[in-house]
């Protein structure tokens, strides 16, 4: 009877362990879950991240285990591999000086409807609620209160600095306003051509009556390339996934453009490679052969 018990308990850990899992990797499945009820499936260990499908069922969650989706209410160990991001540091609806969640235990004030520099942590054994953060008031609760359906359900702050050491780090960049470029007009002198006279034997040679004259009103203008910055970006495209960051020519860093939620474009959020590594726009992955024109 005790074997039976240490069995029962050893399938519930492994059940837990196998339910746990990362936003965007993939999963023995075959799937990368990419929040708790959505997922790509993958191919060559690589997440599709051009279509996103939907768990079928509203209650489903998206899972590591052998069936992609399935129902929390059935089984009390089932666990979504990859927390609710849809609460994470929006600000959209929050008045000056309240607070959105970046993480299950940080959360950030907002101001003008957008993110600020103004950071905090929920202490120990507590969690950030969204619902709470909202009013204004400090968003911590006891975590006994945790609900996955009313936080952000990731363990690293979405607006986390970025860091050189840390792989996961992930930044939300807010719109602004475009910089003022400067043109500069280059002056192409033409080259002027040379008159050439041949002289037979016997003869002398008469000056050239053509004279050349060299203008310098003709003019190009060139224009410096500006590349668009990362908000710009991720604002034209219309598929939420990874990209090169037109900002960044070393390739050390990449944007993944997420949905806003406000039907006005994709969210920027510059993603770090690991260190010595560098991203792949073909496979929209981060490798350690430097690709060709990364600096």
């Amino acid at each position: 009877m005790f074997k039976i018990a240490l069995f029962a308990v050893y399938v519930i850990i492994m059940i837990l362990r196998e339910s746990a899992g990362t936003c965007y990797d993939c999963n023995s499945n075959g799937v990368a879950c990419a929040s708790n009820n959505t997922f790509h499936l993958c191919f060559g260990g690589l997440p599709n991240l051009g279509e996103e499908y939907s768990c079928p069922n509203e209650d489903e969650v998206c899972t590591a285990l052998g069936p992609v989706c399935m129902d929390p209410s059935s089984n009390p160990n089932i666990e979504p591999a990859c927390g609710n991001t849809k609460q994470c540091g929006q600000c959209a609806d929050v008045m000056d000086g309240g607070f959105t969640c970046t993480s299950r235990t940080t959360f950030t004030m907002c101001m003008g409807y957008a993110l600020t520099d103004i950071r905090a942590s929920c202490p120990t054994g507590q969690v950030c609620r969204t619902s709470v953060a909202q009013t204004g008031k400090v968003p911590c609760v006891n975590e006994c209160l945790t609900d996955s359906n009313d936080m952000c359900d990731v363990s690293v702050a979405v607006d986390a600095p970025p860091s050189s050491e840390s792989a996961g780090t992930t930044v939300i960049i807010q719109p602004t306003p475009p910089a003022d470029t400067t043109t500069t007009t280059a002056i192409i002198q033409p080259t002027p051509a040379i008159n050439t006279t041949t002289t037979q034997p016997g003869t002398t040679a008469e000056p050239s009556a053509t004279s050349t004259t060299v203008s310098t009103n003709d003019s190009t203008s060139v224009s410096p390339t500006t590349s668009p910055s990362p908000v710009e970006f991720c604002a034209s495209q219309t598929l939420v996934g990874r990209y090169s960051n037109p900002a960044d020519n070393s390739c050390t860093t990449y944007l993944y453009c997420s949905s806003s939620g406000s039907g006005s474009g994709l969210t920027a959020h510059i993603m770090q490679c690991p260190a010595g590594k560098f991203f792949n726009a073909e496979l929209r992955n981060c490798q350690s052969n430097k690709p060709s024109g990364c600096v």
